[in-house]
């Protein structure tokens, strides 16, 4: 009996594997290429594969399906909320990650080239007529790789400035933080307001978005108002001891020291023990949080955009969705990703709780992301898209450099910065960081 049932079970794994590979096949990876003077017909089914870890996360996603079912109504998305974007990779693999999925625009030129995962879009962009001027370019650059468009943004999120603005009303600053301030007014500013209970300002000195503007922000201008870029594509090669933006970090340090600016390099800075900080660096899905906490200690409080240096910069960056170029249904995959592109897809997403500022122009003045209904209505919002097609850039190294470039200076960074706070010679740091990467670089070219 023992023998029977083992041929039988045997047998039905036979079966199923054939069954298998005549149902389903090898995976056949989508081009995407399509006519792009025919509005591709969309309908069937498509699974999203979204981390929605909250109820106003979820609550935002819903939204957004509500909407795009409203406009294709042959349409059906099937809801994975289960998904974590840490199962991406296991989920490529095993061939079960939605059709559109959720992932950091960090992680782009990973599920694009190095995983070969994603269904290029351009030609779908053209059939669904997206408007890409519409889009803040410093956001849209993030999706483009080798020349094909990869990766959609579902929000905006540009470094800002969050304040005390009670400390800065007690210091008689209130003249200085206005739109429009300088980066010199906000190095003042900070001793100002430094005293046995507070300090300046808290900056992520570490983190992409903060540090990257810094490559350029100060740099020296020539005739022409243009300012030397930290990277060169053609020479393959990284600056990072301009004098301008050496002169930036420095200042910063000489802050440090002095107790005026924490740049967040360690768990427990002495420095720094038992104050609060009058300016934070932040992003807009961070204002809620600090909004309440100030709520709660009953002061007052607002939003500022980063400081303007000669060549102003702020450090945006987003997370969003690509589609799976195994997926069985290019068709709705790709309008699902590409909803978010349209005014429709993002005043459902970003018009809930657990959206973010909208990555089109057209709705910078919209009032469904500024709590215009409640009593935060009066801050300073046009802080989160202040000139924001003007100065914002990508913030993330691995969305500007060859990956294994990115990974060598994000390795080296903060180890180079805690060295510097530590009284290491900041040209020396950044001199060992930039050899290191340019030798990356070059060993690339060779192979």
């Amino acid at each position: 009996m023992k023998k029977v049932i083992t041929k039988s079970l045997a047998l039905l794994l036979a079966i199923m594997t054939v069954c298998g590979l005549v149902a389903c096949g090898p995976r056949v990876r989508q081009t995407g290429v399509v006519n792009v003077n025919e509005v591709p017909e969309v309908s069937g089914t498509i699974k999203f594969s979204y981390e929605a870890n909250t109820e106003n996360k979820k609550m935002a996603a819903n939204a957004y399906i509500d909407a795009f079912i409203a406009k294709y109504p042959d349409a059906k998305v099937v809801r994975d909320y289960d998904y974590k974007t840490s199962m991406a990779d296991q989920r490529i693999s095993a061939n079960s990650i939605g059709d559109v999925f959720y992932f950091a625009e960090s992680e782009a030129y990973n599920y694009a080239k190095t995983q070969g995962a994603l269904m290029p879009l351009d030609h779908y962009m053209q059939a669904f007529k997206i408007n890409t001027d519409d889009i803040y370019s410093g956001i849209y650059a993030a999706g483009m790789i080798d020349g094909k468009y990869y990766y959609v943004a579902r929000d905006f999120n540009q470094m800002i400035m969050t304040y005390n603005k009670d400390a800065i009303v007690t210091a008689a600053l209130t003249e200085d933080v206005v739109p429009g301030w300088s980066w010199d007014t906000f190095i003042d500013d900070c001793q100002k307001v430094t005293n046995e209970t507070q300090y300046g300002a808290l900056i992520d000195l570490a983190y992409g978005p903060a540090f990257i503007p810094l490559l350029n922000a100060v740099g020296k201008t020539d005739e022409n108002g243009r300012v030397k870029n930290w990277y060169n594509t053609a020479n393959r090669t990284v600056d990072f001891t301009s004098e301008g933006m050496l002169d930036a970090i420095q200042q910063l340090f000489d802050a440090y020291y002095d107790g005026r600016i924490n740049l967040n390099l360690f768990d427990d800075d002495p420095l720094y023990a038992g104050k609060e900080p009058v300016f934070v660096q932040q992003v807009y899905i961070q204002v809620d949080a600090y909004g309440q906490e100030f709520k709660e200690k009953e002061t007052d409080w607002d939003m500022i955009h980063l400081p303007l240096s000669n060549n102003p910069m702020f450090g945006c960056g987003s997370s969003g969705v690509g589609v799976y170029n195994g997926t069985r249904n290019a068709n709705a995959a790709a309008a699902f990703a590409l909803f978010f592109y349209t005014q429709d897809g993002q005043i459902a997403f970003n018009g809930q709780d657990g959206g973010s500022v909208p990555v089109l122009a057209s709705l910078k003045d919209a009032d469904f992301w500024r709590h215009a209904e409640d009593e935060w209505s009066e801050k300073y919002w046009d802080a989160n898209i202040y000139m924001a097609d003007e100065y914002a850039v990508i913030g993330q190294f691995k969305c500007i450099l060859p990956p294994e470039v990115a990974e060598v200076i994000e390795k080296n960074l903060k180890p180079a910065l805690i060295e510097v706070a530590q009284g290491a010679d900041l040209t020396t740091q950044m001199v060992e960081i930039q050899e290191t990467a340019n030798q990356k670089w070059a060993s690339l070219a060779e192979d």
